[in-house]
């Protein structure tokens, strides 16, 4: 209760009865996090994260409430992982031996068909996409398809990727975008995400293609 008043002081918590919008959450359940705020301040509470519509949730008792100005968050510590506030959004901050990955999440559920006879998909297949899981230091769980009544949907990835590397910030969302920003490698971009089947599909995935243009 303590935790919860403290941050009512310092950021605009709205109670939350229902979702006015069906959420993706990154995380399985609400977890315990550790918020450093500006001027060094320290709190922590529990907190999800919907990467579908950009919010921050916080978990006081049975309440839920919506933390809606975390320009005042320096960073959140969830686990092993850390986020900070960038570019208007609260990104993933992730150390790689090149330099610093920051991830965007953000995560669509979109219909692909109905529900056939003997429940089939009477659409496009559908493919399993990745997104983190909780079960290991960084393991990645998979979100495929769900049912709805006779719809079917998947979960698409549209993750914006800041990408600092000597000394410069790129913004990716797509391969094109490296073809276009890493010129000079764009012929060996594309022999090997086609030699190992990689897309942005999967954070895992793009890590291992940043890793290799960043080499």
């Amino acid at each position: 209760m303590r935790n919860s008043l403290f941050l009512l002081t310092l950021f605009l918590l709205t109670a939350v009865g229902t979702y006015a919008q069906e959420p993706i959450f990154l995380f399985d359940d609400y977890v315990q996090a550790t918020f450093r705020l500006k001027h060094n301040v320290v709190t922590k509470g529990k907190v999800n994260i919907d990467v579908k519509y950009q919010k921050l949730y916080y978990l006081d008792g049975e309440q839920v409430m919506e933390m809606t100005n975390c320009f005042e968050l320096d960073t959140l510590y969830v686990r092993d992982r850390k986020f900070v506030w960038k570019n208007s959004s609260l990104c993933e901050y992730v150390r790689r031996d090149y330099g610093i990955l920051y991830v965007n999440w953000r995560l669509r559920d979109t219909p692909v068909g109905k529900i056939g006879a003997m429940g089939t998909v009477t659409r496009q297949k559908v493919e399993v996409m990745q997104v983190p899981g909780l079960n290991s230091e960084y393991s990645y769980g998979n979100v495929g398809k769900y049912s709805d009544r006779t719809d079917v949907w998947t979960v698409r990835n549209e993750n914006v990727y800041y990408l600092l590397f000597n000394g410069r910030e790129y913004r990716i969302t797509r391969l094109s975008d490296l073809y276009r920003q890493f010129p000079e490698k764009a012929d060996d971009i594309k022999r090997f995400v086609r030699e190992h089947n990689y897309t942005m599909k999967s954070m895992e995935e793009a890590e291992k293609i940043f890793d290799y243009v960043c080499a």
